[in-house]
C-alpha cells in the first residue's frame, strides 16, 4: 500500500525537475549554459538506464558505456557510410544495444558480485581497442563526423533559437525516458526486479525464474542507454562519433561517472538519477567557472574542479550513503505522511 504514495512523490519530484528546466530559458538562462544543460540531459538518460539495472535489479554493471557506445557506433557508422537517415539508424542502433544487452545478461544468470562487475568492466575497454584496430573505418581516436543531425535546424536560424531547439529536444527526450522507466519500476516487472535484488532465492522459491528477469533487466537498460547513445551522437551541437575522450561513448570514465551520479542522487529511484546527473555536471561547471575566474586557466580549472568535486562527492556519500532523493523521504512532513501507510502494509 506504500507504493502509490511513493510513486506520487516520485512523479511529483519529476514534474518539479522538468518544470524548472522547462522555464529556465524564459527567465533569463545565460547563453553559455544551454550546451552544458543539454549534455546534462543526455547524461541523466545514461544514469537512469543504469539505475534500472543496478538500482532496481541489483545487477552491478561497471560498463554501461558499452550499451551506449554500441548504439552510437551502429547508428553513426550506418549514417556515415550508407547515408541512411537517423530515423532509420537510431532504431537500428537501439536494436543493436538490446542485442548486446541480452548477450551480456546471459552470463549474469551465473555470475554475481565482482565476477559480473569484471565482465562488464572489460567490455567497453575491448570495444575501444576494436575501434582503434579498425581506425580506417571508425576514425580511431579522432572520431568521425556525423552527416545528419537530430533535430535538423536550417541555416539562418538565430543562434539562441538554435540552442533552444536543441535544449527542448533533449529535455523532452529525457522526460519521456524518465516516465517510461518510472512506469517500469512501478509495474510487476519492477517489483520482481526489486525482489531479485533483495533475495533471489526467495524469488526462485516463489516459482519465478530469476534468470529470465535478469536478462530482461539488462535488455531494458540497454534499450534506454542505446536510445540515448544513438541520439546523442546525432546532436547538432556535437555531431561526432568518438570512442574515448571527454565525449567518448565507450569511455570507462563515462561508466564510472554514471555510477557516481546514481549514488549521489539515490539508487533505485530513477528521479535520483536525474538529480545526481545534473548535480554532477552542473556542479563541475559552476566550480570550474569559479576556479577559472579566480585562480587558474580554463583548462586547469576544469581539471581541479573535477578533482575537488569528486572528493566532495566521496565525502557526501560517506555521510548520506543512500543519496539525496532517499533523504527527501525522511523530511518530517513527508515521513509522517508515509509512515501510517508503512504500518498498514502487514494489515489485512
Amino acid at each position: 500500500m506504500i507504493r502509490p504514495r511513493l510513486a506520487l512523490v516520485q512523479y511529483g519530484l519529476l514534474a518539479l525537475l522538468l518544470g524548472t528546466l522547462a522555464i529556465l530559458p524564459w527567465i533569463g538562462l545565460p547563453t553559455s549554459w544551454y550546451i552544458p544543460l543539454i549534455f546534462a540531459d543526455f547524461f541523466a538518460m545514461f544514469v537512469m538506464s543504469w539505475d534500472l539495472l543496478a538500482g532496481y535489479a541489483g545487477q552491478l554493471n561497471l560498463g554501461q558505456a558499452f550499451f551506449i557506445g554500441t548504439a552510437a557506433y551502429t547508428s553513426g557508422l550506418l549514417n556515415i557510410y550508407l547515408h541512411w537517415t537517423p530515423a532509420l539508424t537510431i532504431p537500428l542502433g537501439v536494436l543493436a544495444a538490446v542485442g548486446v544487452g541480452a548477450l551480456v545478461g546471459a552470463p549474469a544468470v551465473r555470475l554475481k558480485g565482482p565476477y559480473l562487475a569484471l565482465v562488464t568492466l572489460v567490455l567497453p575497454i575491448a570495444a575501444t581497442r576494436l575501434v582503434g584496430v579498425y581506425a580506417d573505418v571508425t576514425g580511431g581516436n579522432l572520431g568521425k563526423t556525423i552527416h545528419d543531425t537530430v533535430p535538423q535546424v536550417g541555416r539562418g536560424v538565430p543562434y539562441l533559437d538554435y540552442l533552444m531547439i536543441n535544449y527542448y529536444y533533449a529535455l523532452i527526450l529525457m522526460a519521456l525516458i524518465a516516465l517510461f522507466l518510472l512506469a517500469i519500476a512501478s509495474s510487476r516487472w519492477g517489483k520482481i526486479f526489486e525482489a531479485i535484488r533483495e533475495n533471489e532465492a526467495a524469488v526462485a522459491a516463489a516459482g519465478i525464474n530469476p534468470a529470465k528477469y535478469k536478462i530482461l533487466a539488462f535488455m531494458l537498460s540497454a534499450l534506454v542507454a542505446g536510445l540515448a547513445g544513438a541520439t546523442y551522437v546525432h546532436l547538432p551541437i556535437l555531431p561526432i562519433l568518438q570512442a574515448g575522450g571527454p565525449s567518448g561513448v565507450f569511455s570507462s570514465t563515462l561508466s564510472i561517472l554514471i555510477i557516481v551520479a546514481a549514488a549521489l542522487g539515490g539508487m533505485g529511484t530513477i528521479t535520483g538519477a536525474i538529480v545526481g546527473a545534473f548535480l554532477l555536471k552542473i556542479g563541475q561547471q559552476v566550480l570550474g567557472e569559479l576556479l577559472g575566474t579566480q585562480f587558474f586557466s580554463s583548462a586547469d580549472a576544469q581539471r581541479w574542479a573535477t578533482l575537488i568535486f569528486l572528493v566532495g562527492l566521496v565525502l557526501f556519500v560517506l555521510f548520506a550513503r543512500r543519496g539525496l532523493v532517499p533523504l527527501l523521504f525522511k523530511l518530517p512532513g513527508l515521513r509522517r505522511w508515509l509512515t501510517p501507510i508503512q504500518g498498514e502494509e502487514g494489515s489485512p
